[in-house]
């Protein structure tokens, strides 16, 4: 079923699975896509046995496999040309086919739609929702009301909204009950199917409050608290239910990552946990862990897939990803709790969490985006969109109401007036200020080197004349400015074809002024050519012209010795 247009380095196991918790290897799949998003696991050709949906987000195509007792593949259909934004697909029974079909939803703008398949594997639409409720974290199918469709629950981590939801003959969305409020922090929800004549349980589980809780689903749509658990692991990355067919017994498989191990538990009618087998020295790439019926004994079985078999780069990634995660203060940090674990994100790698992302590349450090520039990221694109992947974290000017952030096709600023990404702008960068101030006509220091600590002034003139906010603008505070510190400045103006901008800068040298033995003679002397050593115009470095240099001038601010240089960039399109 490998697609040699693709990138080729997943790899895929089938397990099957006795009473007893026991794994026997049934097949190992490699050279597969390393692409796919999700895999969904439902019966679209109508047999006893369970069937594979691959979704490719990036490339916005679909396999839909048949697999046989043995673990082999057989590709029934290719989908292509499907949105690129679905970030669910929840197979069910939405209509009276006796063949699965899928819920499609896009989280950013809340469209969802319904679709059957006709045995064959293509799809045939059976509802459409536009922007019918976007913000919804987890979709769970489950039987949540009598009938012989499949119930959805609905869960947003933002306010703590859970809904439980009907499909109607039409394939309209009937409402059961609504929770506002007070569902708070779970990180994953999971239904155990029970007997066919038996409603569904939820299994919730929150890694923040290291807890798992029971609800029993009663008639109506009511949740009945059954059991809360404490002191559970803060490393559970999946958790799979195991149902075992013609059995009441709740089986839950919970697999960490971070230390490749997994365990199998049984939930008892009290909703107390009995460990069935522990499984350790598993591999730490698993991404996916799906059930399902691959043998026909009645079992659970489980397929296992691996998008990084280049685990070498994958790993540096990760540790890189988790790295800048702590320096944020983890689960406390602007970030959140993670909620999907690593994935490609054009030519690097990102690792999700509820209130933002971290994106990695070999050639860049680990770089955070949240807030309103992640939600602008998004809309144009995010990795691959024009920006790119992200340069820097995100920056804030002292004294103004102003964040911006370097990706490599630009730059993205969130002032007062919202968020707005500014392609066509100038960033300058003042290199090595301390390094490069000199003293003449007094003690020589070695290497004519001073560790200043540094007022710094900005104005900022378009065809002569000073831009709004752009005039005498003090840079934030840098302190002690060491050898190889580096300041970044956006400056936000459209540079438009026969423009010429001038950049200003005054230094005034704290630590130099406080001897005041040595004021009369002491004199600052300023390599401007390097001051400003480079400037970012749509995403590139542009070269521009040292204007002039003023040396011992009485700054206006402070009343003291300043140093102001220019330098100007003539642009044309």
């Amino acid at each position: 079923m490998t697609e040699k247009s693709r990138a080729q380095h997943g790899e895929m196991a089938f397990f099957s699975v006795d009473v007893k918790g026991i794994l026997s290897p049934l097949s190992r799949l490699t050279g597969e896509r390393e692409s796919y998003s999700m895999v969904i696991p439902a019966s679209f050709g109508g047999s006893s046995r369970t069937d594979l949906l691959f979704y490719d987000q990036q490339a916005g195509e679909a396999d839909l496999c048949f697999v046989d007792h043995r673990g082999n593949l057989e590709r029934i259909h290719k989908h292509t040309g499907w949105r690129k934004t679905w970030s669910h697909i929840v197979p069910g029974s939405f209509s009276e086919d006796p063949w699965a079909g899928l819920l499609f939803y896009d989280r950013e703008s809340g469209d969802l739609e319904l679709s059957r398949t006709d045995g064959l594997g293509r799809l045939l639409p059976l509802a459409t929702f536009p922007g019918w409720r976007p913000g919804w974290d987890i979709i769970v199918p489950g039987r949540f009301a009598p009938g012989d469709r499949t119930d959805l629950l609905f869960y947003n981590r933002h306010d703590g909204t859970l809904a439980l939801y009907c499909i109607g003959e039409r394939g309209n969305l009937e409402i059961l009950r609504h929770y506002s409020d007070q569902f708070w922090d779970w990180d994953a929800i999971v239904a155990l199917s029970m007997r066919p004549t038996r409603l569904s349980e939820l299994l919730c589980y929150s890694r923040r409050e290291r807890m798992g809780r029971l609800y029993s689903v009663e008639q109506g749509g009511w949740l009945r608290h059954v059991k809360t658990h404490r002191d559970w692991s803060r490393g559970w990355d999946l958790i799979t239910p195991l149902p075992v067919r013609g059995s009441d017994t709740r089986r839950v498989l919970f697999y960490d990552r971070s230390i490749g191990f997994a365990q199998l538990i049984d939930l008892d009618d009290d909703g107390e946990p009995r460990v069935v087998r522990k499984y350790e020295d598993w591999k730490k790439t698993w991404c996916t862990i799906v059930p399902g019926q691959y043998t026909p004994d009645g079992v659970t079985d489980l397929m296992f897939y691996d998008r990084f078999a280049d685990f070498e780069e994958a790993d540096k990634a990760r540790h890189a990803l988790g790295c800048r995660y702590e320096v944020l203060g983890s689960m406390d940090g602007p970030l959140g709790v993670p909620a999907v674990d690593l994935n490609r994100a054009g030519n690097g790698w990102v690792r999700r969490f509820l209130a933002g992302d971290i994106y990695w590349r070999s050639d860049i450090n680990a770089n955070e985006v949240y807030g309103q520039i992640r939600e602008h990221y998004r809309r144009t694109g995010g990795p691959d969109g024009p920006l790119g992947l992200p340069t820097s974290i995100p920056k804030r000017l002292e004294n103004q109401d102003v964040t911006y952030q370097s990706f490599d096709g630009g730059i993205v600023v969130l002032g007062p007036d919202g968020t707005s990404e500014v392609k066509h702008a100038v960033m300058f960068r003042l290199d090595n200020v301390a390094q490069k101030l000199a003293i003449r006509d007094g003690p020589s220091l070695r290497n004519d080197t001073h560790n200043a600590e540094l007022a710094l002034y900005i104005t900022v003139r378009a065809n002569g004349n000073p831009l709004p906010g752009m005039e005498n603008l003090r840079i934030p505070k840098q302190g002690h400015l060491g050898p190889s510190a580096v300041i970044d400045l956006p400056i936000r103006v459209p540079l438009n074809s026969g423009l010429r901008l001038e950049v200003l800068v005054k230094a005034f040298d704290v630590d130099l002024m406080t001897h005041e033995d040595y004021l009369g003679t002491w004199r600052m002397r300023y390599e401007y050519d390097r001051l400003i050593s480079k400037c970012l115009a749509g995403g590139e470095h542009v070269e521009g012209e040292p204007i002039h240099e003023f040396e011992s001038k009485t700054d206006p601010f402070e009343g003291k010795e300043t140093l102001e240089i220019g330098y100007s960039l003539d642009w044309a399109d």
